[in-house]
């Protein structure tokens, strides 16, 4: 490529490399961009060295209009955005809800699912638009306003553009096109930078307040036109950046026409994205010429594809400002809205924009450098790194900023310089500098709106929630509550509202001590324990929750009820299903459980996993049993379900004889809660002849070994076999003629299902005592770890008092030392000493194992 003036995108253009581009080239169309009547400058979103001259520039046009990139529709807000009291980092927000229709005859339908025949969900999406005080949008409209111009947005507005972006939450100002543009890095490599990142600090950021301002616009162009290139026409009209193109070029004439309907002569200064810079200004030329620029097919929403979905009605849409902060903005955050290490940058045009002489660059740097190394020697505690070390960093940030040929250091420089400085031993990703200098550079820093800016719904609503229940909301800092949900209704409302909270991804609350409803934890917790904080990240998570309704319960409620549709799309089985009803259940979503408990009715009868039903009736009994403080009439249903679920395990149950060995002990652990659930008092209507019969069809069904020692130990528990019918059916099993790894195999399933025998049944300690006496060497060797993995399940108390009990009754008092030897290294010696024992014997020498040599 030698003429940059008349690129134009095409689909098979080669990739541009480093070595073909001239910069004389670029610097010529660097000053005709510059050139009334309309001023293209091109930039990269919350880049300092683009924001540099801009300001200074459209001071001396004295501009009719400033337009930037964005949607028109945030024309509304460019009056906050500009109030003396708006501090950076702000963010606007914009989101929309499409429902899909499907046109008859007479009139356009809600487009339904053919599974169900229920209206298709709204395709919701979102995006911010964030600002800094150094970000080239902002310091355009900033200079605008105070040059007396016509302020505007132009772009796509976002209820067309989401229809490119998908369901998502994303940024408006994304730069994905960088990271994956095969020219950058190309370029990036052969100029020796490690990303297309770097490689901007390198051609642009390195630059700022000592190149020309056309030296900077050509350098911004030529990365522009490098991520462009060999880009396909398919792509760039798949995601939208043709139909954006042709809607900023329409609105650049429209400024036009109106400009000279005014009779000025003044130009119009238009900002925006180098990636659009790059044939912006050919678009516009058409539009000038009286040529609408029509925007490509918009495709629908959806993840298989547009032609999957009929069209899209727009069923809600809204934007507003809000609060923002640096790790939000930061590009690694997931939104790629700009550059990285926005702190650092702030350092640097706050630097830059002192008054007197241009900065080198330099103190931002040293400032870094300086507080790593004080973060570093508080952290270690040993005076590292020296005050020699922090010099050397100094000094080497410069050396390497000259070595690169930069004219001031980049962030790249700083961080080099420290991990070379500072480093003990080799560099890894987790290196303590690295870590350090990221958050540094990242910032933490918190924006604040204007007075009287508005708040969507659901933020508002939020305000009125949080103060009605008496939660924190004056305040930053963080708060721990307790929640006494049994006893206080006031408590359970917050909890119901924390819990809604944290569903749609707000951040204000989390749960640090939940109350043990659930069977994984017990019930001896009767106080949720929350940590509270007001964040700025409330008010964008809250933004962001906005497309799920306009307040708090709409909002929880839509979430819980998709999680419940999407989870029915994979078939759950009836423990995830109880699950969605738990959750539904403490976000107060009583319509959302009795939609689940609805559909667990009609699926136990074929869930084919006694796991799943076994679990969905131990986390229906503990829902029965916190009805008072869940609330809520749906969960009156319990019973009804509770017992299809216990009619079905006893029909699973009725397999287990032919379960793969493998599954065996899950097995066993399911029979224990299904018992477990059938002697509780939450369920009265249980047929518990069912369970018995099963019980007793099945004992005569499983091979000896643990499913048997679970039977075993269940009916002895149950009281269907007696002390001494127990002790003679452990007798049978593990007697040292019995077959290798039953005893120990028939013990797992017992002590995992009645341990308490053990202490209980004096005649089963006398059974183990003879059983295991009647080994020897090797066997009882060869049956250790079995036998370790059977009395694996006791506790420590349970095990001392098992030995306890076995010392009583053998009258031998334990002595073990072992010292880095373990079960198989003894085994394995012991088969060695018997074999020399047999060998020796084999070879008439035996008595030499048992004669003995007196002591001299």
């Amino acid at each position: 490529m030698t003429d940059p003036t008349s690129h134009q995108p095409s689909p098979d253009e080669a990739h541009l490399r480093p070595a073909s581009l001239d910069a004389a080239a670029f610097r010529a169309r660097a000053i005709e961009l510059l050139e009334p009547p309309i001023v293209y400058v091109p930039i990269r979103h919350h880049s300092p060295a683009c924001s540099a001259h801009l300001a200074a520039l459209i001071e001396e046009l004295g501009p009719f209009a400033v337009l930037v990139e964005g949607p028109p529709s945030f024309n509304d807000q460019i009056d906050l955005l500009l109030h003396t009291q708006a501090r950076m980092p702000l963010a606007i927000y914009s989101h929309a809800s499409f429902r899909p229709v499907v046109s008859n005859e007479k009139k356009a339908e809600p487009a339904k699912a053919v599974e169900t025949g229920e209206p298709l969900d709204p395709i919701r999406a979102g995006a911010y638009f964030p600002f800094c005080d150094y970000s080239p949008e902002l310091v355009a409209l900033r200079a605008g306003r105070a040059a007396g111009a016509e302020l505007g947005f132009i772009d796509l507005d976002y209820t067309e553009f989401a229809r490119f972006s998908g369901p998502s939450i994303a940024g408006h100002t994304d730069e994905h096109m960088y990271a994956f543009s095969h020219a950058l890095t190309e370029a990036a490599a052969s100029l020796g930078c490690r990303d297309h990142n770097e490689l901007w600090d390198q051609m642009v950021e390195s630059g700022a307040g000592t190149g020309s301002r056309h030296e900077t616009v050509a350098a911004v162009l030529t990365y522009g036109t490098l991520a462009r290139t060999g880009v396909s026409m398919e792509s760039l009209t798949a995601d939208g950046t043709l139909a954006r193109e042709a809607a900023m070029a329409n609105l650049i004439a429209v400024t036009m026409t109106r400009r000279d309907a005014a009779g000025s002569t003044a130009p119009v200064v238009v900002v925006t994205g180098a990636y659009h810079t790059v044939v912006l200004p050919e678009f516009v030329h058409r539009a000038l010429g009286g040529e609408t620029l029509a925007a490509p097919a918009l495709p629908d929403v959806a993840d298989e594809g547009p032609a999957t979905l009929p069209p899209l009605e727009l069923v809600e849409s809204g934007h507003g400002l809000l609060r923002y902060s640096f790790d939000r903005l930061d590009s690694l955050s997931g939104y790629a809205s700009g550059m990285p290490s926005p702190k650092w940058y702030q350092m640097v045009w706050e630097e830059s924009s002192e008054p007197g002489e241009p900065s080198d660059g330099g103190r931002s740097g040293r400032d870094i450098i300086g507080s790593v190394g004080r973060r570093l020697r508080a952290e270690s505690g040993d005076g590292q790194p020296s005050l020699p070390s922090i010099v050397d960093a100094f000094v080497a940030c410069e050396q390497l900023a000259r070595l690169r040929r930069r004219p001031v250091a980049t962030r790249c420089d700083v961080v080099d310089a420290m991990v070379s400085c500072f480093t003990k031993g080799e560099d890894s990703a987790r290196n303590p500098v690295r870590r350090m200098a990221a958050e540094l550079m990242t910032g933490f820093d918190l924006g604040a709106v204007p007075p009287g800016t508005p708040r969507v719904p659901l933020a508002k609503d939020f305000d009125v929630r949080v103060q009605a229940l008496g939660l924190p909301f004056d305040t930053s800092e963080p708060r721990q509550i307790n929640l006494d949900v049994y006893r206080n209704e006031r408590d359970r409302q917050r909890s119901r509202f924390l819990h809604g909270l944290v569903a749609v991804g707000v951040m204000y609350g989390r749960c640090t001590t939940p109350l043990r409803f659930s069977r994984v934890a017990g019930r001896d917790v009767i106080r949720e324990q929350w940590a509270i904080q007001l964040s700025g990240s409330t008010d964008a998570t809250l933004t962001e929750a906005a497309i799920w309704g306009a307040s708090i319960d709409e909002a929880v409620g839509a979430k819980t009820l998709a999680e419940l549709r999407s989870m029915l799309e994979a078939q759950p089985n009836s423990e995830q299903l109880m699950g969605i009803v738990m959750k539904a259940a403490q976000r107060g979503v009583h319509g959302v459980v009795s939609m689940a408990l609805d559909e667990l009715r009609a699926r136990v009868a074929v869930d084919p996993g006694l796991h799943a039903v076994v679990a969905a009736l131990t986390e229906a009994e503990l829902l029965w049993t916190a009805r008072e403080p869940l609330g809520g009439d749906a969960l009156g249903a319990l019973p009804a379900v509770a017992e299809q679920l216990y009619v079905r395990a006893c029909n699973l149950g009725g397999l287990v004889h032919v379960a793969p060995a493998e599954e065996r002990r899950a097995l066993v652990t399911d029979l224990g809660q299904l018992h477990r659930v059938l002697t509780t008092s939450a369920w009265d209507g249980l047929d518990h002849e069912l369970f018995w019969s099963m019980l007793a069809d099945q004992r005569e069904r499983v091979e000896p070994g643990m499913l048997r020692g679970a039977i075993g130990g269940l009916e002895w528990r149950g009281g269907r076999t007696s002390d001494d019918e127990l002790v003679a059916l452990v007798r049978g099993h593990i007697d040292p003629s019995a077959q290798e790894g039953v005893g120990a195999a028939f013990l797992t399933g017992l002590v995992e299902v009645a341990r308490n025998s053990l202490w209980e049944i004096d005649a089963l300690v006398t059974v183990l005592s003879e059983a295991l006496g009647g080994y020897d060497e090797r066997d009882f060797l060869r049956q250790v770890p079995g036998l370790r993995s059977a009395f694996a399940a006791l506790t420590p108390q349970q095990t001392d008092r098992l030995a306890e009990l076995l010392q009583r009754d053998t009258g031998i008092r334990p002595n073990v030392r072992v010292s880095g030897v373990n079960e198989a290294d003894v085994l394995r010696h012991s088969n060695l000493s018997a074999a020399g024992r047999e060998q020796l014997e084999a070879d008439g020498l035996g008595h030499w194992l048992h004669e003995t040599v007196a002591a001299p």
